[in-house]
């Protein structure tokens, strides 16, 4: 029954745990509301900068400086480095290199991808994999944001808040 329940804002209920689907982020964010803690789970859905699922998410998140911030994923790199730097910036804004909006940090692609050459390209590559000499670097680099489950789920969970340890340039 929803009129017993009082409204909060823009449609949203006041309750101790709100849950929303990638759908509804953009709802979300526009309410009044202000979150302390903000979960999302599949996180590596995050992949592309530009995707509008990963703007409302990243809005979402820097619309709330002072909510602790978790991401969920099985898969932070399914493919290539390249597909986890937005996930990460979007927990952990600048902690792996700054960006212009819906673009990869250039800096975390110089170092942590592989250049493959490409004659179409402007610069006569383009970045696939991963940059071998960096690998145990950002395998480091994670490994202090993960927290691995596979004994007992068969997962990771890479959970953090929004107080990281060390920033790109330290």
């Amino acid at each position: 029954n929803n009129k017993a329940r009082p409204k909060y804002a823009a449609g949203w209920y006041e309750a101790p745990v709100q849950i929303c689907s990638y759908g509804m982020v953009d709802d979300v964010r526009k309410s009044a509301i202000s979150w302390d803690v903000i979960i999302i789970d599949e996180a590596h859905r995050l992949q592309s900068p530009s995707s509008q699922q990963s703007q409302a998410v990243r809005n979402l998140c820097l619309g709330n400086p002072n909510a602790a911030i978790y991401g969920l994923t099985a898969t932070l790199i399914p493919n290539e480095p390249m597909g986890a730097w937005n996930t990460l910036d979007t927990i952990w804004p600048g902690r792996f290199g700054q960006s212009r909006p819906g673009k990869v940090a250039w800096r975390f692609l110089e170092r942590y991808c592989g250049k493959v050459p490409n004659e179409y390209s402007p610069q006569g590559y383009t970045y696939k994999g991963i940059n071998e000499v960096y690998a145990e670097e950002l395998k480091q680099r994670l490994r202090e944001f993960a927290e691995d489950r596979d004994d007992v789920h068969g997962c990771t969970s890479v959970a953090e808040g929004r107080t990281p340890r060390a920033t790109w340039d330290q």
